[in-house]
């Protein structure tokens, strides 16, 4: 019940900014969720065992969320900077194998964190339907996980992640 009732509490602030926020202040929002969720991912390749910089990580996503958001040659450069960095970085380490590798989880990350973040920031400005547009991406997310999270309860034998 208390993660319902967080959901619940945590759900009306996001519908309020999506809503009424000017697009500015959505994209600084959308820039500090990402910068958390590229702070966790990092976290958590380097309990994997990859080499993993937290705050590098950080900064590649918002310097990546907000060139997709400037548009023109901007991701373009961006993405060049951040994959020549993370290719010194990894030949620089001193396992050759273990720093790639690395490098690799670090652009996945970036990739997927920073490119569905810098996406929602340009649906949310989309002309004629980008807000509605995104309150459906986000009923659909939270339906699916309430749905996952009451039929893992009635009839999950086995929990994924019993640690968290």
């Amino acid at each position: 019940m208390v993660r319902v009732l967080s959901a619940f509490a945590l759900a009306i602030p996001v519908l309020l900014v999506l809503w009424l926020a000017p697009p500015f202040i959505f994209l600084w929002l959308v820039v500090l969720i990402s910068v958390l969720a590229a702070w966790e991912f990092q976290g958590l390749i380097k309990e994997c065992g990859w080499v993993g910089v937290r705050w590098e990580g950080a900064v590649d996503v918002v310097l990546l969320v907000l060139a997709i958001w400037a548009g023109g040659v901007a991701p373009g450069l961006a993405l060049t900077f951040i994959f020549l960095r993370l290719l010194v970085r990894a030949m620089n380490s001193t396992d050759h194998k273990a720093g790639l590798a690395g490098a690799g989880v670090s652009v996945l990350g970036l990739l997927w964190i920073g490119g569905a973040c810098a996406l929602v920031v340009k649906i949310r400005i989309l002309p004629g339907g980008g807000k509605e547009a995104l309150l459906f991406l986000f009923a659909i997310v939270w339906a699916n996980d309430i749905a996952a999270y009451y039929v893992g309860r009635a009839v999950g034998f086995r929990k994924l992640a019993p640690s968290i």
